[in-house]
């Protein structure tokens, strides 16, 4: 009892000093130099980590429906970081990629670059893929005054802001087409023109840009099809099709909707004298999936593992040893992306955004995806303006056949379905007096 006693007794006490507020501030103070030494800590230990590596934060979609790409262009990205670490790095300093997952989401993607700006302090952001997370991106990181590099999304407002801070290096949307147009201007000069699209952002885009060329060329159109997603009607199309006989078909559509349209064409026999298309029909099971209807098909590119730009062979080599499998242009604009930082952080004065920022606007450098600059002309700020090219199927095999400067074989002409023949009209027969 008089343990508990006294027990009792010396809490009281305590608590009676607690309430002392002289004796409170003392342990107060005390505390918040632990905090502070502990704070102190871990900016030291965080400072040392970032004199042993310059770190830059990567969004990616490595799960969701576009987690095959994502996974290109991570693994174009790893290789790229190899490489220029193992020639030295920046100025001495390796260089790491902090990657993360967006999973395909806008909030997800929003929140990476969140913590990537405001906790980890990164003096450059890039990635994104898709239109709607580049764009969500851009806007934070212009808002925040951070440099954003972004290597996939082509809406074109993404660059049509006036953005101090944001830069692109894949084309836009409406760049795309730019060496189609000039292809069918120029090599294919046709009468009439059969425009087919997808009621959708990709469809809308590409079709309206090549409405915008038959203007400019002359062409006649008799056909502009558009359709809902899932909503094609297939018969009524060939139908118009088979009366109308255009000398080019341009499809607009994603790659299931395109080999539609071909085998049911195929189904009738039916051929004009080109097949184009937008990317999609550059796909590497177009052919298997379409058949004979798209052999001698051709369609846009904004890039080709034929392509002869410095290291390009060695990247597509690299590749296909490590991975087993081909890499296409999401891969070459990552593992470019990557030229592109390590150039402009060895160009800054500084690894600070400003610095960076000022480095990037003065970018000019060929790559593995072609040259990198960022030029602001006309409606677009910041804008890499990259040649865009012409593929045709020839042996079942892609081929780049135009700009002339780039081709890799000549164009083939395919064959064209003969007009049908008119029926001779019957007259009566006319009686003699």
């Amino acid at each position: 009892m008089r343990n508990a006693a006294a027990s009792w007794e010396g809490r009281t006490q305590i608590m009676r000093q607690l309430k002392n507020p002289w004796i409170l501030s003392k342990i107060l103070i005390f505390l918040c130099a632990i905090v502070f030494s502990l704070t102190f800590l871990a900016g030291v230990i965080h400072a040392q980590k970032e004199e042993e590596r310059i770190e830059i934060g990567v969004v990616l979609p490595l799960s969701g429906s576009n987690s095959v790409f994502g996974r290109i262009q991570k693994n174009s990205m790893v290789m790229a970081v190899e490489k220029i670490n193992s020639e030295g790095g920046i100025d001495g300093t390796p260089l790491f990629l902090d990657i993360r997952n967006s999973g395909g989401r806008i909030m997800t993607a929003r929140l990476i670059v969140k913590n990537f700006i405001e906790k980890r302090g990164y003096p450059l952001v890039m990635g994104g893929f898709s239109s709607s997370i580049t764009g969500a991106i851009a806007a934070y990181s212009e808002r925040m005054g951070v440099p954003y590099l972004a290597i996939t999304g082509s809406a074109d407002a993404i660059t049509q802001r006036g953005n101090t801070y944001v830069f692109r290096m894949n084309p836009s949307l409406g760049m795309y087409n730019s060496g189609m147009e000039d292809f069918l201007g120029n090599m294919v000069k046709p009468e009439k023109i059969a425009i087919v699209y997808e009621k959708n952002t990709f469809g809308l885009g590409n079709s309206r840009a090549i409405a915008g060329a038959a203007e400019t060329f002359g062409w006649l159109v008799p056909i502009d099809y558009g359709y809902e997603g899932g909503k094609l009607k297939l018969e009524e199309l060939v139908g118009k099709l088979d009366e109308a006989r255009p000398d080019v078909l341009y499809l607009a559509s994603y790659i299931g909707d395109a080999v539609r349209i071909l085998k049911g064409l195929d189904d009738r026999d039916l051929a004009f004298g080109i097949v184009a298309g937008s990317v999609e029909l550059a796909r590497s099971n177009f052919l298997s999936d379409s058949g004979s209807g798209g052999e001698n098909a051709v369609a846009s590119v904004i890039w080709a593992s034929g392509l002869e730009y410095p290291g390009t062979a060695e990247y597509v080599q690299e590749y296909r040893e490590k991975f087993g499998s081909e890499p296409d242009y999401h891969g070459a604009e990552a593992y470019a992306a990557v030229q592109v930082v390590a150039d402009v952080l060895n160009r800054a004065t500084f690894l600070e955004p400003q610095s960076i920022t000022e480095a990037l606007i003065s970018t000019d450098i060929l790559t593995v995806f072609g040259p990198v600059s960022f030029p602001s002309s006309g409606k677009f700020t910041n804008q890499n303006e990259p040649p865009t090219y012409v593929i045709q199927w020839q042996d079942e095999k892609p081929v780049i056949v135009w700009p002339r400067e780039f081709a890799e074989a000549e164009y083939i002409l395919p064959p064209v379905s003969p007009e049908p023949e008119e029926q001779p009209s019957s007259s009566p027969l006319v009686g003699e007096d």
